[in-house]
């Protein structure tokens, strides 16, 4: 039982990021995604942690009793944990990641959408461990509300002052595509 509030808490801390990425993962905001990954990854580690006993190891540590057996896993278990808890975590991110790509499309393609110009303002290189990609900052106006936003410009087609016709959502003026108009 002492593992139940750990494990409580890092479901929640799960719930929450996936529903956070879900609901906000369109936006351009590396912060909220940065955070979004640590509270997901905090609870993944803590459920892990809890599951395999590492948390009753500690509280035996922290307050030694009779007939206390905190004893964590063989390696072979821990082992196989580790790769359980590693695929329950990816398969988590990219399932998330595909709901939320599939409620954008929905909400792009069957609820209330105004297009727009977008300018080219800027642009940045968004650097990862073995390679960068280069995306262009726009912004438009809805409602005297001015929005940034980036674009993956793989080909760097894109020249500052360039306008790029856009489709936006009314409901969520941050969440875009590139309008194409069709043929």
């Amino acid at each position: 039982m002492p593992a139940l509030k750990p494990s409580i808490f890092s479901v929640a801390c799960i719930i929450t990021a996936s529903l956070a990425f879900y609901f906000q993962g369109y936006k351009d905001d590396q912060l909220l995604k940065t955070i979004i990954c640590i509270v997901g990854f905090g609870g993944w580690l803590i459920l892990y942690l809890s599951v395999t006993g590492y948390f009753n190891l500690f509280n035996a540590k922290q307050s030694p009793q009779k007939n206390n057996h905190a004893v964590p896993p063989k390696k072979s278990m821990a082992i196989i944990y580790c790769i359980l808890f590693c695929a329950l975590g990816i398969g988590n991110v990219l399932g998330v990641t595909l709901m939320e790509e599939k409620r954008v499309g929905f909400i792009l393609n069957n609820e209330g959408t105004q297009t727009t110009l977008a300018t080219v303002v800027g642009f940045d290189e968004r650097h990862t461990k073995y390679n960068s990609k280069h995306y262009v900052i726009i912004h438009y106006t809805v409602n005297d509300t001015t929005i940034h936003q980036a674009i993956y410009d793989y080909k760097r087609e894109y020249a500052v002052g360039q306008k790029i016709k856009i489709k936006y959502s009314v409901q969520y003026p941050a969440m875009f595509i590139l309008h194409q108009e069709k043929q």
